[in-house]
């Protein structure tokens, strides 16, 4: 389930660094200075609205360019995302509030 309260950008790259002080694993620099910029800019988004998710924000892109692929295992993973129902229940699929 990926919603705003998911806890963000900022979360998601803290459990990345959780890992891979577990796991032996480097990470290049110019993907270190990324996640740090976006950490920045979703910090800064959150200043001027709490409510504001990088994640959600940045989804309709993230699936225009994964549905653009021709790789059917990818489409598929994301159509479960969005349109996931568990026991007959919607709420689980992907929801939108803005």
């Amino acid at each position: 389930d990926i919603s705003p309260q998911a806890g963000g950008f900022a979360s998601m790259t803290q459990d990345a660094l959780t890992v891979l002080n577990d796991v032996p694993f480097s990470i290049p620099p110019y993907f270190a200075i990324l996640g740090r910029a976006i950490v920045t800019l979703e910090g800064i988004a959150l200043t001027g609205n709490e409510d504001y998710g990088i994640i959600m924000e940045s989804y309709p892109y993230i699936a225009r360019k994964l549905l653009a692929e021709n790789r059917p295992e990818i489409q598929q993973a994301l159509q479960e995302v969005l349109f996931s129902v568990t026991g007959g229940d919607s709420s689980n699929g992907l929801k939108f509030t803005r």
